[in-house]
């Protein structure tokens, strides 16, 4: 009987250092993750603040490049105003030039 008694408290020791070499495993294996964990945290962290960077050197661009729009369009319809005129006096040119001509073979026949 004493026999047995020491076979099982040999038996539970190994499988106490069974479980305490299995735990230290584990144990190790959950700090591993955990670093990387925190690691990519860190990496995420980084590009998301480089992302927000970015996004506000966008936002001042577009922002410069909406002022450059508005001010082409603003010349545009300057452009565009300053033709119209310029077709009115062109045809009040024509106009003139016919008139001027009418006249000139008038002057011709007489």
């Amino acid at each position: 009987l004493a026999f047995k008694n020491d076979a099982g408290a040999m038996r539970n020791a190994q499988l106490d250092m069974v479980s305490k070499d299995q735990y230290a495993k584990m144990e190790q294996s959950l700090q591993d993750i955990i670093a990387q964990l925190r690691a990519e945290k860190k990496d995420l962290e980084d590009k998301l603040k480089e992302s927000e960077e970015n996004n506000e050197a966008l936002q001042a661009e577009n922002e410069e490049l909406k002022l450059k729009l508005k001010a082409l369009q603003d010349e545009n319809a300057a452009l565009h105003s300053e033709q119209a005129s310029l077709k009115v006096q062109l045809r009040e040119m024509q106009a003139g030039k016919e008139g001027a001509n009418a006249e000139l073979e008038s002057l011709k026949r007489q």
